[in-house]
């Protein structure tokens, strides 16, 4: 549920990161997209939001405002550990020639297969 929202969003951004990463690859700059599922962190606690609007009750933001607000944080799926996913984001600075993306957790390996799926299906059968 909670993923939907920022799949589109991510996929702009890896889209971008791809596509400035190529430009600037003669001068020596490397990307990494990290791309973490759902992780445990206190990031809900600090969270001021507006009023809710009607208009967005039934939409993926509804949802997350919803599950945020009813404290639900079940319904964003298997939280991946904060610390290891930091570690491991910090860890890859190092690597060279740099990964492209870097997948954190299962729940996001997850959705991620689930798109890439959908949209072959979708070039297979159109």
């Amino acid at each position: 549920m909670a993923q939907r929202l920022q799949t589109p969003r991510s996929q702009g951004v890896g889209n971008v990161i791809e596509s400035v990463a190529q430009e600037v690859a003669p001068f020596g700059i490397e990307f990494t997209l990290a791309e973490p599922g759902p992780t445990a962190t206190n990031f809900g606690a600090g969270l001021i939001s507006p009023p809710p609007m009607a208009v967005y009750d039934h939409t993926p933001a509804g949802e997350i405002r919803q599950a945020l607000a009813n404290e639900n944080v079940e319904d964003f799926g298997i939280f991946s550990n904060g610390d290891k996913v930091a570690r491991a984001m910090i860890d890859s600075v190092d690597l060279s020639p740099a990964p492209k993306r870097q997948v954190y957790g299962s729940n996001a390996l997850r959705r991620i297969e689930e798109v890439y799926r959908g949209r072959l299906d979708r070039y297979r059968y159109s």
